[in-house]
């Protein structure tokens, strides 16, 4: 298992096109994750990483596709010094082919995540 590297640098709106203006602050990282959607069975995960998160959401890459308006248990595995890790709902918003066999999801949190489970995971 790789080293999760974080940042707990907002992306700035700089950094954002107009139409990709959010509600909630993003913060990149590079945390280890798995996910499953809620419809299957236990034991049928898929890991990947967490690109970037926000009180309302997350950006997983996987070698996975899932279909728009999945809802998914997310589990977040925190930063090197207390590697707690978190389970939450999402439902996937947006997707993006990243080369020839990864997806970037954009996911939407079922509910918003407080500021101290922000910070417990960055």
């Amino acid at each position: 298992m790789s080293t999760a590297k974080t940042s707990s640098v907002p992306v700035t709106e700089d950094s954002k096109s107009p139409a990709e203006r959010r509600a909630f602050v993003r913060y990149s990282c590079d945390l280890e994750s798995s996910c499953r959607p809620i419809a299957s069975a236990r034991g049928m995960e898929w890991t990947g990483k967490v690109q970037n998160i926000s009180r309302g959401g997350v950006s997983l890459v996987l070698g996975r596709r899932f279909e728009l308006g999945t809802l998914l248990a997310i589990e977040v595995q925190g930063k090197e010094s207390n590697r707690q890790s978190r389970t939450f709902l999402a439902r996937v918003m947006h997707i993006t082919l990243q080369g020839t066999s990864t997806w970037v999801m954009g996911c939407k949190f079922s509910s918003a995540l407080s500021d101290e489970e922000l910070k417990t995971l960055l």
